[in-house]
C-alpha cells in the first residue's frame, strides 16, 4: 500500500481509504523477498509506502503478547521530476551527515577519554605496586639489618663467653700450680724432718 503524504514530516493521519497504489501478494516469496511493480507509476510528490500481513481471508496478525515489535513495515520516499531529492532533502542530508560526523567525533572523543583514563589507572596501580615492593624491600633490609645485629650480638656474646672461659681455665691452671707448689713444700718439709729424724738417731745411736 502506497499513501500520498504532503511532506515527510506530516503529522496529520491519512485516510485509510484512499491510495495512491495497492496490491496483494500472494504468491511466495523469492528468496525470502515480495515485489510488486508499479506499473503506471507515481506522480511527483511524497509517499509513505507500507506493508499489510493478514492471514488468506485477511484477518489480521494475532500476537498474544501486549508488548511486542512491528508487524508492518513503513517507509517515505520522495519522487521529483529528474529523479533526484529535493534540496531540502540535500540539506537535510547533509544536516544528518554533519550530525553523523558530529556524533563520530563525539564518540572517538569518548574512547579517547575511557583509553585515557585507563592508561591513568594503569600508571596509578603500577605506581601503587613499585611503591609496594619498595616498603616490602625497605621492610626486609630492615629485617635482615635486624637478624644482622642479632647476630653480632650472639658473636660478642660468644667471645666474652670464650674470654670467661679462658680466664677460668687460667684461674683453674694458677690454682693446679699452686697447689702443685703446695705438695713440693710439703714433700720437702717431709724430707727435711725425715732428715732430722735419722741425724737424731745415729747420734743416740753414738752415743
Amino acid at each position: 500500500m502506497i499513501e500520498k503524504i504532503e511532506s515527510l514530516d506530516q503529522t496529520q493521519p491519512t485516510d485509510p481509504r484512499v491510495f495512491a497504489f495497492f496490491k496483494g501478494l500472494n504468491v511466495a516469496a523469492v528468496g525470502g523477498v515480495l515485489t510488486a511493480d508499479v506499473t503506471m507509476g507515481l506522480p511527483v510528490g511524497v509517499y509513505r509506502l507500507s506493508s499489510i500481513n493478514t492471514s488468506t481471508n485477511h484477518q489480521p496478525c494475532i500476537v498474544p503478547v501486549a508488548q511486542h515489535g512491528f508487524l508492518d513495515d513503513a517507509i517515505y520516499f520522495t519522487i521529483t521530476e529528474d529523479g533526484n531529492p529535493p534540496p531540502e532533502a540535500e540539506d537535510a542530508n547533509d544536516e544528518n551527515a554533519e550530525d553523523e560526523d558530529a556524533a563520530d567525533e563525539n564518540a572517538a572523543d569518548e574512547n579517547a577519554a575511557d583509553e585515557n583514563a585507563e592508561d591513568a589507572n594503569a600508571e596509578q596501580e603500577d605506581a601503587a605496586d613499585d611503591a609496594n615492593a619498595d616498603d616490602a624491600n625497605a621492610e626486609q633490609d630492615d629485617a635482615d639489618a635486624a637478624d644482622n645485629a642479632d647476630d653480632a650480638n650472639a658473636d660478642d656474646a660468644n667471645a666474652e663467653q670464650d674470654d670467661a672461659d679462658a680466664a677460668g681455665n687460667a684461674d683453674d691452671a694458677d690454682d693446679a700450680d699452686d697447689a702443685d707448689d703446695a705438695d713440693d713444700a710439703d714433700d720437702a718439709d717431709d724430707a727435711d724432718d725425715a732428715d732430722s729424724a735419722d741425724a737424731g738417731q745415729e747420734n743416740l745411736a753414738a752415743q
